[in-house]
């Protein structure tokens, strides 16, 4: 059999390979990346126009460099910023009533041929803004990155991109207490690439060296500049809570430099002792309690059960009040 050929990559969504001047299509395997790229999010019907022009860029915690992690088909940077109460001003002017997490979350799908060549496609980007009841705390992240599942993930990818978000989260010691923190994600998704070898068709398996080939580009696409339009939605984060303490527990005082996370913080609303978590219906015990925000009776949960539901919903499991804020019609 004679060995010439040639192999054209068209796109993330098929493979076009020409053999003796015959013509193949071929479809990339059910489930990968690229043919969940094209597939719309759970979240589609939700997400409006949205324009932001990112204040924090430049001041980043830890430094320019991102943190980096990988999961799966996929690996990722990120990289946090804050923005100080003086320079925030649109919260109070639309009433929003608490803090802010922006997250700009951009990924792209990246192919590696036989010989180790890596080509990436061409980007998608979403906003999500966030209104955080108080400080911001890691649960705060780790709620934001949960609800992305139901949001923006593209596809059956998402139990990779959110255990990528958890390894990134991971590398954040605590988020600053300003009005605003801004989160940048450079997301990568490793598409099986198709090639042929000994007049075989084959298709590259995904390995650990080969998501690890994505790192150099990502680092490059954390550097190029963000849209100013976006597609993307506004949600409500669930609202920190504490377990009912006496008169001196609760005078803790909120600027001892813990994380609110972590201790309870007199700020926070507190819930009666005696009541069960509506989700693994365990006593809420500790200090990592959350209310569903808006509920007309407060619905209050574990912290991390609480992160569970958000992947797979963004209503409330007891009465569906849901975190979306509708966005404001102009007249």
């Amino acid at each position: 059999m004679n060995q010439e050929f040639s192999l054209e990559v068209d796109s993330a969504a098929y493979a076009v390979v020409r053999l003796y001047g015959f013509l193949f299509t071929v479809p990339p395997e059910p489930g990968t990346a690229g043919d969940e790229l094209g597939m719309s999010s759970p979240g589609d019907d939700d997400l409006v126009q949205m324009e932001c022009v990112p204040e924090g860029e430049g001041r980043f915690l830890g430094g320019p460099a991102p943190w980096f992690a990988a999961a799966g088909c996929t690996a990722g940077c990120m990289r946090v910023a804050a923005v100080e109460e003086d320079q925030e001003k649109e919260e109070e002017e639309e009433g929003g009533g608490g803090k802010q997490i922006m997250v700009l979350y951009r990924y792209a799908a990246f192919s590696v041929s036989s010989d180790g060549v890596v080509a990436r496609g061409s980007n998608k980007a979403h906003l999500l803004r966030f209104v955080a009841a108080g400080d911001h705390t890691a649960r705060s992240l780790a709620w934001a990155g949960s609800s992305l599942a139901r949001l923006i993930y593209p596809g059956r990818v998402s139990e990779q991109l959110q255990e990528l978000w958890s390894g990134l989260a991971a590398q954040v010691s605590a988020l600053p207490r300003a009005a605003r923190v801004e989160v940048f994600v450079d997301v990568g998704i490793l598409q099986r690439s198709v090639f042929v070898h000994d007049g075989i068709l084959r298709m590259s398996e995904y390995t650990p060296e080969r998501v690890e080939r994505m790192r150099p580009s990502l680092e490059r696409m954390a550097e190029e500049p963000w849209p100013v339009r976006f597609t993307g939605m506004e949600l409500h984060l669930p609202e920190p809570m504490r377990r009912g303490h006496d008169k001196d527990e609760a005078t803790v005082n909120d600027d001892d430099g813990t994380d609110a996370g972590e201790r309870p913080a007199k700020r926070r609303r507190v819930v009666a002792a005696g009541e069960d978590c509506p989700v693994c219906l365990q006593l809420l015990e500790g200090d990592d309690l959350a209310a569903w925000p808006g509920c007309v009776k407060p619905h209050v949960f574990h912290g991390a059960c609480l992160e569970g539901v958000l992947v797979e919903s963004k209503t409330c499991p007891m009465c569906r009040h849901t975190l979306y804020i509708e966005p404001k019609r102009s007249t």
